[in-house]
């Protein structure tokens, strides 16, 4: 059955076939169904009818409030609503659709600088260093950043964090996402590897989202280099290819999802991590054997 499907995490409003039934409708909006509209000629939007606090993305009608969550437009027919294909064309849907993400009160906590404190860790480096992520709607600008800890890190190191070309490399274990970057000089073959995993949903409510982007646009990453007393050593932005965005917002989508309906997606995402770990026990071998490179 055509249905008009509406994502408020990827910002996209997009043409699908859906089952006729309720399960198809509840499928779509990723739980139970909420009647939000009828547009005139008799197509019904609906929504997620407990959206409220398990999802931060929201989208609306032009002029009317918005519903956090996903949302479906079908046709109706009859006294019953008698669910059939959805008429409205998807440029009409498009033009009337409005999304919306919490604004992060107060200053960021994310400005950072060389030679001062990072406020981030430190987490539990090893001897060949660390790499964690921190990723949402509160970290400007784009709403990710990657933080690497080293021990006494050398002059070399730093200026290639500085100045050295990044590879992004992108893998899923289950519900897991693991993000791999690679920084490498080509005139001298110096490369350094830092990886890291994450799940939206462990974030703090209204963060777990990502900022828009337009289009196929890159989206801006930032590299922080701590030592082993959280001291910046270095930091620089650096562009994601638009079809690594695509996959994180991807998995994003499918993570706030899982931890808006599964109580033990904390659980799952921990032993995803040891499965892969086990597999890929070095960011090298990692980076190389992901699927989704850039």
């Amino acid at each position: 059955m055509r249905a008009l499907s509406i994502n408020p995490y990827k910002g996209t409003v997009i043409e699908t076939d859906i089952p006729p039934g309720i399960d198809g409708l509840q499928a779509a909006v990723r739980g139970p169904i909420e009647f939000l509209h009828k547009f005139d000629n008799g197509d019904i939007l609906y929504g997620n009818g407990i959206g409220e606090g398990r999802f931060d993305a929201r989208f609306g009608l032009a002029g009317s409030k918005t519903a956090a969550g996903y949302g479906v437009v079908v046709g109706s027919v009859g006294p019953e609503n008698t669910r059939v294909p959805a008429v409205t064309s998807l440029s009409e849907l498009r033009s009337l659709v409005r999304f919306a993400v919490p604004k992060i009160p107060g200053p960021s906590v994310m400005k950072i600088s060389v030679g001062q404190p990072t406020g981030l860790g430190p987490f539990g480096a090893g001897p060949d260093g660390g790499t964690t992520i921190a990723i949402g709607g509160h970290v400007p600008p784009c709403g990710i950043m990657l933080v690497s800890e080293l021990r006494n890190p050398t002059k070399a190191e730093i200026n290639l964090i500085e100045t050295g070309r990044t590879q992004f490399a992108f893998e899923r274990e289950d519900n897991a996402a693991i993000l791999t970057c690679r920084v490498m000089r080509l005139a001298d073959r110096k490369e350094l590897f830092f990886e890291t995993h994450f799940h939206i949903g462990l974030e703090e409510e209204g963060t777990r989202f990502l900022p828009y982007r337009e289009g196929q646009d890159p989206r801006t990453v930032i590299l922080v280099l701590q030592d082993e007393n959280t001291i910046c050593r270095a930091v620089r932005p650096t562009v994601m290819p638009p079809h690594v965005c695509d996959a994180i917002e991807t998995a994003v989508a499918d993570q706030v999802t899982e931890s808006a309906t599964e109580a033990a997606f904390e659980e799952k995402f921990n032993a995803s991590m040891q499965r892969y770990y086990a597999r890929m026990p070095i960011p090298k071998i990692g980076f190389f054997r992901a699927r989704i490179k850039g």
